[in-house]
């Protein structure tokens, strides 16, 4: 379950206005490598977390079909 509330979640349009220049994708890595977690809700409900891995200095991209939002 996802919270819609969290600062960490947004839409794929709010992804991209955080960097003129990054994807969707970058600015969602990006967030993750200094915020630990981004996530990207995606129009028909399903879900992509990106989750920052310390150990090993690189960020893992889940998609997550069918997720149930909590606001």
């Amino acid at each position: 379950m996802f919270s819609l509330s969290a600062p960490f979640v947004k839409t794929a349009n709010e992804w991209r206005s955080k960097s003129r220049r990054k994807s969707i994708d970058g600015a969602a890595r990006a967030y993750a490598k200094s915020n630990m977690v981004a996530i990207v809700m995606c129009g028909d409900d399903s879900a992509v977390s990106y989750l920052y891995d310390v150990a090993n200095d690189r960020v893992a991209r889940t998609v997550h079909k069918n997720v149930e939002w909590a606001a």
